[in-house]
């Protein structure tokens, strides 16, 4: 109708928010956005991207983010970069990198994580197997849906190969 166009220009004028614009003409985000786009409103919002506040990532500073990141402490290359902790955070996981004090985790350690659990190893031994943070691989778990609970450790820690050569569950248990 003329006067939710109206309505939806003042908004893109006054760069207000388009969510008051929605709830009170009942339209989605969808429907606010086709019509903004049909009345060649599209891209004039101040806030066409939502919640993301910070400039957009151009080449350069994806190039600088991935020369720097995990060499210098984060709030710093923020702050160098004009950007959040969680604008880095994000980019940087948007663009696969990873903190050069993180591991990266590989089939083997994939495969270790799994092993220990279905053999009762102790998230403290298998982290000294993996060489990686005890909370950080409880958490690693609990994303994976494996609860190890309160274990044991053994008197002598297991390696990284003393567990992947135990033996893994069956496959395909109860299948005749």
């Amino acid at each position: 109708m003329p006067e939710e166009d109206e309505l939806l220009i003042k908004a893109y004028r006054d760069n207000a928010s388009l969510t008051p614009l929605r709830n009170r003409l009942g339209r989605s985000l969808f429907s606010i956005r086709w019509r903004a786009e049909y009345l060649n409103l599209r891209g004039t919002h101040a806030r066409s991207k939502g919640f993301r506040l910070g400039p957009d990532w151009s080449e350069a500073d994806e190039a600088r983010l991935r020369r720097d990141y995990g060499k210098i402490p984060t709030p710093e290359l923020a702050c160098q970069m004009g950007r959040t902790r969680a604008a880095i955070f994000t980019r940087a996981n948007i663009l696969g990198l990873a903190h050069e004090g993180r591991q990266r985790w590989t089939s083997d350690h994939l495969a270790a994580l799994r092993i220990a659990h279905e053999h009762g190893i102790s998230l403290t031994d298998l982290a000294a197997a993996l060489g990686r943070e005890v909370d950080a691989l409880h958490k690693y778990a609990a994303k994976q849906g494996l609860a190890f609970g309160r274990r044991p450790r053994r008197p002598v820690p297991p390696t990284l190969a003393d567990i992947l050569n135990l033996p893994e569950a069956a496959k395909g248990k109860g299948e005749g």
